[in-house]
């Protein structure tokens, strides 16, 4: 690793510089969490300089600080570039000058990244302003990183972290949104992968962590690359867009099967006792089910709130809005005692968390499970808590009749249609995957009750669709609302 540069005496008008970019910039950017707030200042709170092979790499640690009283902390990488002439077009750039040298975010230079994947292959410290950044192997070779210095890109700008592809061998997530304490994308697939031989997510190859006295958060991660087409939603929406063809409606029902049973596979792999009390299963208590419940009563009762603010502005969904309001005692009825005692019997494990068709990619073989960070919202140690295995069979059941919803309606096809083939994937999925975990204590021991907690965790994860949609989607919002309506 290269010894640190020196900086120009520039530097203070860099940080003046980079911080007034950082105000007007920050809110457009994808990774940024509190776009609905406004920023009160950023501040850079450290850094750290490196020269490699005539490039000069800037690694800045920002604080922004909202009008709601919030302070988040990110990670800029910065890096020399020959020229400013040409105008982003990635969202998750950010661009500044110092001195004589002009940087650009990493992402629009990754080429740049490789000296990275040297480092995390050979290991070591790197010393900030006030603190230090690990770098460390989980087996990456040394010998691998000498040829990626051509057919190197970058990822999709949907994501909420960048990805650098390195010539289909490796891919890189950088994390900008710092989160301190131990993060479950790179832990959980590390158990998956080196501890319980699970072969359904990309191993983990190495990673950067930036150490401080505000604790330690994931920098970078690099995962072993696997050939795909894309994720699932984008391949369900695609083939939905065929008009339900007979062709495309039967092979996306073996989807279904397929994802039911990856999906079980998981489950099995985090159900096992392996002397590791991050990952063994423990039983549910009364308190995990008054804590569920109290969930979804909140849920309940934030998202009724929406509903009856949003009857003031859209019009358009005003008698949907108006029949969900009038179904709040039947959605409370939902986790009465008589339906959630079931849970009381179950183990918990530790789940996905944030489970969709987007957090799978499609292979020739089948499906992969990525993104394991859970949902973004919570913090670490939320998304790190066991629960119930459930969750993660509703969210990906919600996805399913989502996609068919999106897309066939769009196009005019009738509502009976679309849920006919929604109750024919949803039946696919659930057999696939009730055929492989049925002797595990992850699910009740009869199936008909494994239908009956899926309705209340559908319905959870479809309140929170609600509010979400109103938020950022209105025109989509028919959607969990109408899957809300028909729930009995």
């Amino acid at each position: 690793m290269s010894e640190e540069t020196g900086l120009p005496a520039e530097f203070d008008d860099f940080k003046r510089s980079l911080e007034r970019t950082l105000m007007e910039t920050l809110p457009t950017k994808r990774w940024f969490g509190k776009k609905s707030s406004r920023i009160v200042s950023v501040s850079l709170r450290d850094w750290c300089t490196l020269s490699v092979e005539g490039a000069i790499y800037i690694y800045a640690f920002v604080d922004v600080e909202t009008d709601e009283n919030t302070l988040e902390s990110y990670f800029i990488p910065l890096v020399t570039a020959n020229d400013l002439e040409r105008p982003s077009r990635d969202p998750h750039s950010i661009r500044g000058k110092l001195g004589s040298w002009i940087l650009v975010d990493l992402v629009e230079a990754p080429y740049r990244s490789v000296a990275l994947l040297e480092w995390l292959a050979k290991g070591g410290t790197l010393k900030t302003e006030h603190g230090r950044i690990s770098f460390n192997s989980l087996g990456l070779n040394p010998h691998d990183t000498l040829f990626f210095k051509e057919n190197i890109s970058t990822g999709g700008v949907e994501q909420s972290n960048v990805s650098i592809f390195f010539d289909k061998k490796y891919f890189m997530k950088q994390y900008r949104h710092l989160a301190y304490g131990v993060n479950p994308d790179l832990e959980v697939p590390e158990f998956l992968t080196h501890v319980a031989h699970f072969e359904g997510t990309p191993e983990p190859s190495g990673y950067a962590a930036y150490d401080s006295d505000r604790g330690e958060a994931l920098l970078f991660a690099v995962f072993e690359y696997v050939e795909n087409s894309g994720d699932g939603w984008t391949h369900f929406t695609r083939m939905l867009n065929q008009n339900m063809g007979q062709q495309s409606r039967d092979s996306l029902l073996e989807d279904c099967s397929q994802l039911g049973y990856l999906t079980a596979k998981m489950h099995l792999a985090l159900s096992r006792s392996m002397g590791d009390p991050r990952f063994d299963p423990e039983p549910a208590s009364n308190r995990d089910v008054e804590e569920w419940r109290h969930t979804y009563e909140i849920t309940l009762k934030a998202t009724m709130q929406s509903c009856k603010k949003a009857l003031h502005t859209d019009s358009t969904h005003k008698p949907l809005l108006e029949k969900l309001l009038k179904s709040t005692a039947r959605l409370e009825g939902l986790v009465a005692d008589s339906n959630l005692h079931i849970l009381l019997q179950l183990t918990k494990i530790r789940v996905h968390g944030d489970y969709h068709l987007g957090q799978v990619l499609k292979t020739n073989k089948g499906y992969i499970i990525v993104d394991f960070e859970g949902e973004p919202l919570k913090s670490l140690e939320e998304r790190r808590k066991k629960g119930f295995a459930l969750k993660d069979v509703a969210g990906m059941l919600r996805s399913i009749s989502y996609a068919a919803n999106y897309t066939l309606i769009s196009k005019r096809v009738s509502h009976n249609a679309v849920q006919g083939w929604v109750n024919q994937a949803r039946s696919r999925f659930i057999d696939s995957y009730w055929n492989a975990v049925k002797t595990l204590r992850i699910v009740p021991s009869e199936k008909h009750d494994l239908i009956n907690l899926l309705r209340v965790f559908e319905a959870e994860k479809a309140l929170y669709e609600v509010r979400y949609e109103l938020e950022n989607r209105p025109e989509w919002v028919h959607i969990p609302l109408l899957a809300l309506l028909q729930l009995r």
